[in-house]
């Protein structure tokens, strides 16, 4: 008995050793610490959307999914730097969720995928420096990633670079489609990650995996005489998110007693909050697989209560409430690639880009491709790392091919861009060349060789080809039918071309900016319980707001000189990158810099009483600056304009930023008066929005317009833009009008017989049309603006039936633009409208 005791002893502080040892290698890599805009991206990732069928309903789910008994997973990992979120999110869940699709086994080296080969680019040659696995899943997403066969089972080198053409092409192939989020902070959430477990959230009999982060605290053991007892399980987390772990299954049956009241339950208040919800849960959890190698916890795995998933990260949860997941894109050929071989001695300081122009006389490409990788990356290295000499690489440039003319000569080019301050970095491009699919592998070589790498500037290598492409991408929607006041609208957008699958989007009217002579605002204000550094409150307004095409009945108001409409934007430091921050994020920012934050009473904030208009009153100080204070205000309107006082502010020289956003990345006005050293009491900034925002009108990621229009006579162009899966993009504008009568449905066609054929028409159209009694015929044709644009017939008609052409031109026999047409047909008696549309 004392021999068992001593080794389960034994065990307990190895594996409370283990723990420690682990803890400290992901103690320095908190997630909130990345860099700002990899925070948003993580932060960002859309949420999925849950099929109709498994809506409104308790779909039917097994009490245990453990796809880690499936051969789409590969065995336990050993971690020994700090690459948790590749051994995650590449090494687990990329290399499952690939071999499912494929319906092949992890057991072979050819169907499992390296932790290295993204985190290589992302980690600065340094084992001390984790990456979020979204950074993993982006260059795969963009560019690919070989398997372990073409890479090698190496996986504690930080220094290594795969060379070989034919490894980054097969590589090019294994690629994710989309990555998304769950909220899994309530029982809705958690039920859509067990379906995503259980079948993929589609009609599959197999399920997915899922990462997220944390930072791992509290062990125990499950309860003796209850399901899975003696297996290890998390009970709680530390509130500094560090370390990645895959989830591969749930099992709704295990149970943890919290409160230590002998019971276990899922419908009571254990936590003395007022209320029951999944953190008060002491029933069930998921199954995780970790990277700690087999002999730690359930052999590499551990249970983790549901309760956890909900609980707010602040006290122990997991990190954002959310887990991630990738589906993937399968197959995937690439229809054009660049062929690179060179040398350079610091790795770290060059850039690779490829481009393409329509003019093959071009000195520079018109259409630029950025990659993820050999992108300033891998620290002061040979291009291969450990091993010197020269590297031959193989990038993806087929989003390329929708930027050329199909037949014709082009220009595409490579190019490197150095920089190199002290000039101590040197090599060369040895070769290059442009290979197309589309056109039995052919390659067209450059032929310059052995140029030398140009310091500090770009080097720039080309060819010319012709690419003969007879599906590059295209918005193939020629109108968009009328619409009706306050009558639901949907219209579904097509395309043609491309690489699926495709994202849809308005581009909306951007806000002008006037400068004008004001006042500081007055009046009873109300101060706002924050302070401190980047924290925030949540306001209700006293109306709707209207800001870039959506209402808002509630702002965050930061104390770092912002509005924002969505709480998760503020739980990071503000970024040094500020332009990147406020074109990424919907915000309305007056003046903001870095580290400025509010100490209550010396330096609040307020808001001011007002139903017609809502005013921000913020004092702010900088930790550079004693006894300087910043002092401005932001006032909304109900129309949705928007304006800027500040009180007498002195920056001596503070770098500081303002402007306001849609977050659309694209969409964003920076403050014209930026980083202006001394700002008058009497300048008032004021941002209008457009005359047209369209705000009732939306369309989806895949292409459907809809919405319910406000008013009839309405009329406006609206452009829309569609973006492919190697991010090649077309944009389109086409007129929307709500018309204030039904145009094809009348009581009078039957009478009439008015018929236009072919509609839509693209030379020419027949007006066909009936005559009851002799009188005078009319037949006008109008644009969509009610302007005459031909008149078609004007005389007087016996009783019968009649056709008129109208072969797409005007008065003035020039012929008109594609687009929606209104015919008009009057007699003495009758007058009717029909709808044509030229293409």
């Amino acid at each position: 008995m004392k021999f068992i005791l001593s080794i389960i002893l034994i065990l307990f502080i190895n594996f409370n050793l283990y723990t420690q040892v682990n803890d400290q290698i992901e103690q320095s890599f908190n997630i909130n610490n990345l860099p700002p805009e990899k925070l948003y991206e993580l932060k960002n990732i859309p949420e999925i959307k849950v099929p109709e069928k498994f809506k409104n309903k308790k779909y039917s789910l097994p009490g245990i999914v453990d796809n880690s008994t499936l051969p789409y997973f590969r065995d336990i990992l050993y971690q020994t730097d700090w690459n948790c979120g590749q051994m995650a999110g590449v090494g687990y869940a990329f290399t499952y969720e690939i071999n499912y699709v494929r319906d092949v086994s992890a057991d072979l080296l050819s169907n499992q995928y390296p932790i290295n080969f993204t985190w290589n680019y992302i980690n600065g040659s340094s084992s001390r420096i984790g990456a979020s696995y979204y950074d993993s899943w982006k260059i795969i997403k963009e560019n690919g990633t070989p398997n372990v066969e073409d890479y090698g089972t190496v996986i504690g080198s930080t220094t290594n670079w795969m060379t070989g053409y034919d490894k980054y092409y097969n590589g090019m192939k294994n690629r994710i489609c989309d990555m998304y989020s769950i909220k899994v902070n309530t029982e809705e959430g958690l039920n859509t990650l067990k379906l995503w477990l259980n079948n993929h959230l589609s009609d599959s009999e197999i399920g997915g995996v899922a990462n997220f982060y944390h930072q791992q605290r509290g062990y125990d053991y499950l309860p003796y005489n209850t399901p899975e007892e003696g297996k290890r399980v998390m009970t709680s987390m530390h509130d500094e998110a560090s370390h990645a772990l895959t989830i591969v299954g749930y099992n709704d049956y295990i149970k943890y007693d919290y409160n230590n009241d002998g019971k276990y339950t899922n419908d009571k208040d254990i936590n003395n909050d007022g209320k029951v919800d999944m953190r008060d849960w002491e029933i069930g959890g998921v199954i995780c697989a970790n990277c700690w190698g087999e002999n730690w916890g359930n052999n590499g795995f551990i249970y983790v209560m549901y309760k956890l998933l909900a609980e707010i990260p602040e006290v122990g949860g997991v990190w954002n409430n959310a887990v991630h997941i990738i589906n993937i894109k399968e197959p995937y050929t690439p229809k054009l690639t660049m062929k690179v071989k060179l040398k350079y001695n610091k790795r770290q300081r060059i850039k690779i880009t490829a481009g393409v122009s329509k003019d093959t006389s071009s000195a520079s490409p018109e259409i630029i491709n950025e990659f993820s990788i050999f992108n300033y990356q891998g620290g002061d290295l040979s291009m291969q790392g450990e091993t010197s000499g020269a590297i031959e690489i193989g990038l993806d440039i087929t989003k390329l091919v929708n930027y050329v003319n199909n037949g014709y000569p082009s220009k595409f080019f490579l190019q490197i861009h150095e920089k190199d301050n002290d000039g101590t970095g040197n090599g060369e491009i040895i070769s290059y060349s442009v290979i197309d699919y589309t056109n039995n592998e052919n390659e067209t070589v450059c032929p310059q060789n052995n140029v030398s790498i140009l310091n500090d500037t770009i080097t720039t290598l080309s060819v010319i080809k012709t690419i003969n492409v007879t599906d590059s991408l295209k918005i193939s929607s020629y109108y968009l039918p009328v619409g009706h006041g306050n009558e639901l609208y949907n219209y579904q957008l097509n395309v043609k071309g491309g690489i699926p699958p495709y994202k849809w989007e308005i581009i909306k009217e951007n806000y002008t900016e006037y400068q004008k002579n004001g006042e500081i605002p007055t009046g009873e204000r109300v101060l706002l319980d924050i302070d401190g550094y980047n924290n925030f409150i949540g306001q209700t307004l006293p109306f709707d707001f209207p800001f870039y095409g959506k209402k808002y009945d509630k702002i965050y108001i930061t104390t770092n000189g912002t509005i924002v409409f969505d709480s998760s934007l503020v739980f990071f430091p503000y970024p040094i990158d500020m332009e990147f921050f406020l074109s990424n994020n919907k915000v309305i920012c007056p003046f903001t810099a870095k580290d400025l934050y509010m100490n209550s009473p010396y330096s609040p904030a307020w808001y001011y009483k007002n139903d017609s208009v809502f005013t921000i009153e913020w004092k702010l100080e900088s930790p550079y600056f004693f006894n300087i204070y910043f002092n401005f205000f932001t006032k909304l309107y109900p129309d949705g304009k928007i304006e800027f006082h500040y009180n007498n502010i002195s920056t001596s020289g503070l770098k500081w930023f303002g402007g306001i956003s849609s977050g659309t990345g694209t969409n964003y006005s920076i403050l014209s008066i930026l980083n202006k050293w001394n700002i008058s009491d009497t300048l008032q900034i004021e941002f209008v929005p457009p005359e047209y925002p369209l705000s009732e009108m939306e369309i989806t990621d895949d292409g459907l317009f809809y919405g319910t229009p406000l008013y009839d006579g309405y009329s406006n162009e609206i452009t829309f833009k569609v973006t492919d899966f190697t991010n090649a993009s077309r944009i389109k504008t086409l007129r929307f009008t709500t018309w204030h009568v039904s145009i094809d449905e009348t009581t009078k066609d039957n009478e009439i017989g008015l018929l236009c054929y072919p509609n839509p028409f693209q030379n020419e159209t027949q007006i066909y049309f009936k005559v009851i009694n002799e009188s005078l015929i009319q037949i006008e044709i109008f644009d969509i603006n009610g302007k005459i644009i031909k008149s078609l017939l004007n005389e007087t008609k016996n009783s019968g039936n009649y056709h008129i052409e109208w072969n797409g031109t005007n008065n003035y026999g020039n012929k008109v633009p594609p687009g929606i047409y209104i015919i008009k047909f009057t007699n003495d008696n009758v007058t009717q409208v029909k709808k044509i549309i030229k293409i």
